[in-house]
């Protein structure tokens, strides 16, 4: 974008209001990357002298109704809308938003570039459409809602198809400015908008729009243009993974081979040549951060040689043989590899598929995302692959408790061993022992068997001595009951 290193890592260090302040003070240097002057423009945009008077009578409700007929607005129609709407106060513009001003630009976009009859006219009133939004940047309170317009980027988007290429350059310049401007909030709607761009148009990769207009436009403006939009697009993320992501789409569309034709031919601009070299400069370092950030994890990494696939996949192995746990999933992973086809249709796609996938697991990203149509839940994922996880770690937790057993086991058999040597011993030792030990101890046992049978005997006595008592106690009980039986008959009879 022009814009030296330093001073756009220190503008990523900025809040959003240090940053307005930043543009809106160095507006003249941004101006040679982000072109949004009327000075550059093609006769199609014509003079402001040569406009129409503008008509007194054009209120905001007339704006609206206008904007609400889309095919029935003229060229000069809104270049009056657009030139009132400069005159207007930030109250009048409010309204003009409250009265969804905004909503109606976008259908009226849309409106134009679905219609089936598109008239010499229509790449006209697109431009002039995009103009007044331009107009409308210019105030910051509308900038803010702009960004909450996504339906409105969406239709911006899709003028993209326009055969006219000042409709491309303003549609890019408007782009570039809203992700330059406000990069938080701007770059993730402008993405969505190049997404929604690529769902409407059935396009076969998101930015190939991008990329083709900058193959087959030789303008230099729109050129310098379309390149500033890329790296803006590109280099915006705080993230290196992100950053990377984006920069994989255009490599992958084959924007390398673009910029080496365009380095080639003598003719290209100085300012082409300028853009084409941040790109390729942010993207070494972007790599050096990586490389970096894998010095961290393992120094082993320090003398990789990245470039080389032999030495980064014995890097690999040799972290997962570090974890044990890994070596399984490893392995079935690069088996199955070596299934990939490697054609250059179905077999590259399949393998940038398998890119896109790794890189957005190691980024943590939530989506596994390869457009807007083609998206993996990240949550979903990993609860799919719960159970194949606990199974993974019940068998490591088994192979290590098997270890662990065997290791026990032959532990215990040594012991075993030691243990029958020792009995072995101790029979030795019984069998040799004093014969006078064994009689003393069977005298010992027989006289406390003695006692004990007395004892016993003593106990026995006892008890028949209290059943012989208890014996007569009945039997004089049952005596005193017959008695009575008798005395009781004879008393009836």
């Amino acid at each position: 974008m022009g814009v030296a290193e330093e001073t756009r890592v220190d503008m990523r260090k900025m809040g959003k209001e240090a940053q307005w302040m930043f543009v809106q003070a160095n507006k003249d240097k941004l101006s040679k990357s982000i072109s949004m002057s009327d000075s550059a423009t093609t006769e199609t945009e014509g003079s402001e002298k040569d406009a129409e008077p503008v008509d007194e009578k054009w209120t905001l409700d007339r704006m609206l109704s206008a904007l609400a007929t889309p095919k029935e607005l003229t060229v000069e129609q809104l270049k009056a809308i657009r030139i009132e709407l400069s005159l207007q106060t930030n109250e009048a513009l409010d309204t003009f938003r409250e009265k969804q001003g905004i909503k109606l630009l976008a259908d009226a976009l849309e409106t134009l570039e679905n219609s089936k009859h598109k008239s010499s006219s229509t790449g006209e009133v697109q431009y002039e459409i995009l103009r007044i939004v331009k107009q409308l940047m210019n105030n910051r309170g509308s900038l803010e809602l702009l960004l909450t317009h996504q339906d409105l980027l969406n239709a911006m988007a899709l003028t993209a198809q326009s055969h006219y290429a000042v409709v491309k350059k303003i549609l890019y310049e408007l782009l570039a400015a809203i992700v330059l401007l406000r990069p938080e909030e701007g770059h993730p709607v402008v993405v969505s908008a190049f997404d929604y761009f690529q769902y409407k148009t059935k396009e076969k990769a998101r930015f190939y729009s991008v990329v083709r207009t900058l193959k087959h436009e030789s303008d230099a403006p729109i050129q310098t243009t379309v390149l500033t939009l890329i790296n803006c697009l590109v280099n915006t993320p705080e993230e290196l993974y992100d950053r990377m992501e984006l920069r994989n789409d255009f490599v992958n569309l084959g924007v390398d081979e673009v910029f080496t034709k365009l380095k080639e031919n003598e003719a290209t601009n100085s300012e082409v040549v300028a853009q084409i070299a941040n790109f390729e400069q942010d993207a070494q370092q972007d790599e050096e951060e990586l490389a970096d950030e894998l010095k961290q994890h393992a120094a082993r990494t320090a003398t990789l040689d990245q470039s080389n696939p032999e030495l980064v996949f014995k890097g690999v192995l040799e972290n997962v043989n570090k974890h044990k746990y890994l070596r399984r999933p490893f392995l079935d992973i690069v088996r199955r590899m070596l299934l990939l086809p490697t054609d250059p249709n179905s077999g590259h796609k399949q393998w940038i598929i398998l890119q896109r996938i790794v890189q957005q697991l190691v980024a943590k990203k939530d989506e596994i995302k390869y457009d807007s149509q083609a998206k993996l839940d990240m949550d979903q994922l990993m609860v799919a692959t719960e159970d194949q996880h606990q199974l993974e770690v019940k068998n490591e937790e088994y192979f290590e408790k098997q270890t662990a057993l065997q290791h026990e086991i032959s532990g215990l058999s040594d012991k075993v061993e030691n243990l029958k040597k020792e009995l072995a011993a101790a029979d030795d030792k019984v069998k040799n022992a004093d014969k006078r030990v064994k009689e003393q101890l069977r005298e010992t046992v027989d006289q406390q068997v003695a006692e004990a049978m007395k004892v016993k005997q003593k106990e026995l006595d006892e008890t028949q001595q209290r059943l012989q008592a208890r014996e007569w106690e009945v039997k004089q009980q049952v005596l005193d009951i017959s008695t009575q039986l008798q005395y009781d008959t004879h008393q009836l009879l």
